[in-house]
């Protein structure tokens, strides 16, 4: 935090890439759910928001970044919104709760690219599609 370095989303994707080749859904999840504002926690969900996100496992917030809309698995969109698939499927498997408190990762995911709808309007289409992509991908479609 005291080197003031800017962070850009290519930088994002980046990490986010290589949490995944990990299989560490967990924090690609939240470094891509950092970048269209996080998820305020419940001590800080003033506008009834039910997302949240670990600050302290993150460098800095992105806050509010317009997600590249390019759809393609190899692309930011589809990776971020898989890993939070992932993440959501692997909690399923563990049987531990969301971390926003719904057990129906379908839901979390289009959540997602709603959110990042009021965002960027005018790729919603892109968006709403990704997420379709990526909870197929990540074997929940049923």
């Amino acid at each position: 935090n005291e080197l003031n370095l800017d962070i850009h989303p290519s930088h994002y994707a980046f990490a986010i890439r290589a949490a995944c080749h990990e299989y560490r859904w967990e924090e690609a999840a939240d470094l891509f759910l950092a970048q269209i504002g996080g998820i305020a926690s419940d001590d800080d969900d003033q506008d009834n928001s039910r997302y949240r996100y670990n600050r302290s496992n993150l460098l800095a917030p992105g806050g509010f970044v317009p997600i590249d809309p390019t759809l393609g698995w190899d692309q930011p969109l589809q990776l971020g919104l898989y890993a939070v698939a992932r993440n959501e499927r692997s909690k399923m498997t563990l049987g531990r709760e969301s971390a926003v408190g719904v057990s129906n990762p379908s839901k979390i995911v289009f959540e997602t690219a709603l959110r990042m709808c009021m965002m960027s309007p005018s790729n919603k289409e892109n968006y709403v599609l990704a997420a379709g992509a990526a909870l197929g991908r990540a074997g929940l479609w049923s």
